[in-house]
């Protein structure tokens, strides 16, 4: 099976929407975001918490907004521009997909 990776032609739209695996993003997050993925920040919990809450309440993942991500010039690495608490909920429950939408960034 083929593992189809548009984005990395760069040739999409800023704003562009696209269903990703969650494991993927989170791997491939530059090292800023990555750090606040396993940090303990008592806002971010807070928000993570509420999140949480409503998964298993039964809100579907796809209902909640996408999470904006920027896409590196030069590497296979994003940026979390939104929604690091929604993709840290998301990974924590085992989610395996989620909507991410892209814009082009520069080489950070």
């Amino acid at each position: 099976m083929m593992f189809f990776k548009p984005w990395l032609k760069r040739t999409f739209r800023d704003g562009t929407v696209v269903v990703m695996d969650t494991s993927y993003v989170v791997t491939h997050l530059d090292n800023v975001d990555k750090a606040q993925i396993a940090s303990r920040n008592l806002w971010r919990n807070s928000k993570e918490k509420r999140i949480v809450a409503a998964l298993e309440g039964g809100k579907k993942p796809g209902s909640f907004p996408e999470v904006k991500l920027v896409l590196s010039a030069s590497s296979e690495k994003f940026a979390v521009s939104d929604g690091i608490s929604r993709l840290r909920a998301f990974f924590k429950l085992g989610v395996k997909n989620v909507r991410v939408k892209l814009y082009h960034g520069a080489s950070f």
